[in-house]
């Protein structure tokens, strides 16, 4: 999808992360704007239901904010962020007035609720709790563009080589000349930088596209690969993020 609506605020560049301000109310939008910026969080926000749900299912987000208000009387949208494929493990913060909303909100999945009336410090201290969380939500979804050469192995194909394009702690994206189909239980085999020895997993095929670039999901790595895995990539986002070095793995 290709939503750009004018009142979207674009994400900043190396930031930890971007948050999703869902609210009618411009004043509350330029303070968690700010709060956010505090914690080296971006923000896009919008004020209709429907942008909403569009943003929430094209794009992936570290963090929400719900406003309440925007939101009642069924609180679908923690509901959607709660069942989206990329989102479903995002930080999610409810604004809502003094009553049974609030603890409405928290069964649908709010980590955070602030009660009306706000105030900037009440907002700056929930979103500096939300710190850590948000920084495990980046480093989870970290996708690192990588090229270098892999072999792929399956009983259907035998062995097969081809090139990465990008990797994550749960797979990667590669190209290769012959395309297994998806479901496909395959061997791959490809050495990191920096690392002495190669790297071998268990994998699946999840997705194929055009030009012989497919998708895979790891599902057996050794402890001492996943590992080096989580490692390796946690010095990737350090460098493209180097606020992040500042928080462990």
């Amino acid at each position: 999808m290709s939503l750009r609506p004018t009142h979207f605020e674009r994400a900043v560049r190396k930031s930890v992360g971007t948050a999703l301000v869902m609210t009618t109310n411009n004043e509350l939008i330029d303070q968690f704007a700010r709060a956010y910026r505090e914690i080296d969080v971006s923000t896009v926000s919008t004020s209709l239901v429907r942008d909403s749900l569009e943003l929430i299912h094209s794009r992936k987000f570290e963090a929400f904010v719900i406003d309440t208000a925007l939101d009642t009387p069924h609180l679908d949208l923690l509901s959607e962020v709660r069942s989206s494929s990329s989102n479903s493990t995002a930080v999610m913060v409810a604004i809502a007035p003094h009553g049974s909303i609030v603890e409405t909100a928290r069964k649908a999945g709010a980590n955070f609720v602030l009660e009306e009336p706000l105030t900037y410090e009440a907002i700056s201290r929930t979103l500096r709790a939300s710190y850590g969380m948000i920084v495990r939500e980046c480093r989870r979804y970290f996708r690192c563009p990588l090229r270098i050469p892999i072999t792929v192995t399956s009983s259907v194909s035998g062995e097969i080589r081809g090139e990465t394009i990008d990797i994550s702690e749960d797979g990667m994206a590669l190209r290769v000349d012959y395309l297994l189909g998806v479901g496909t239980e395959i061997l791959v085999k490809f050495k990191l930088s920096g690392q002495l020895k190669d790297m071998v997993a268990r994998a699946e095929m999840i997705r194929n596209g055009d030009g012989g670039v497919a998708g895979i999901r790891f599902v057996d790595l050794s402890t001492t690969t996943k590992g080096q895995l989580h490692e390796w990539l946690s010095h990737r986002l350090e460098e493209k993020i180097p606020s992040l070095a500042k928080q462990s793995a």
